[in-house]
């Protein structure tokens, strides 16, 4: 069994400018876990445990969910945390620019992988950068200072042409991802 999600990549440039606000986080909240920069993605579908017969129908799903889609741009701003301030968890940042693509290419995958018998998700997809986690309980007040600090953050922009399937194995030092296939987006009108 191999453990699958599907998601957008974060370019290397936009990986610095988030390892940047993640410095800030430890400032303002000792017990952030920040992701490491190699496992900075946005999420589109997770699959879970997936049997090795099941890819070329996943790659299959994901290519006619992207294919009518053309390469859009992708910037990352704001804070928020789930689930609330005082019962923080996940630390994240929104999109600033590329949330009306994302949700579009995301719901196209939803679709089709539930085609293929994967369960759709029951909450509404909120496209969101993972970038630390918190173990234990954290303080409401340092983290409601830190996103009201940080309200204001913004990556540059970088464009999305690619559509990935990863696989994510468990490791002591962390999940560790490898990309199993991508599906490139391609401008309107070409081949």
């Amino acid at each position: 069994m191999m453990r699958l999600f599907v998601a957008l990549e974060v370019t290397e440039r936009q990986k610095r400018e988030i390892c940047a606000l993640q410095q800030d986080v430890k400032k303002y909240i000792k017990e952030a876990r920040p992701v490491k920069p190699a496992g900075l993605h946005l999420t589109l579908k997770f699959l879970g445990e997936t049997g090795e017969t099941k890819v070329e129908k996943i790659k299959k799903a994901i290519n006619e969910a992207a294919e009518p889609l053309s390469p859009f741009q992708l910037k990352y701003g704001g804070c928020g945390v789930f689930p609330s301030p005082g019962k923080a968890r996940i630390l994240w940042v929104g999109l600033k620019e590329g949330t009306e693509e994302t949700c579009l290419l995301a719901s196209r995958m939803e679709k089709k992988l539930a085609s293929i018998g994967y369960e759709k998700e029951k909450r509404r997809y909120r496209p969101h950068l993972t970038i630390a986690r918190f173990r234990d309980r954290v303080a409401g007040g340092h983290v409601r200072q830190f996103l009201e600090e940080q309200s204001c953050f913004e990556s540059s922009a970088a464009q999305v042409n690619r559509v990935v399937l990863y696989e994510s194995r468990l490791a002591p030092a962390g999940a560790e991802y490898t990309e199993l296939y991508e599906k490139l987006l391609w401008p309107a009108g070409t081949c």
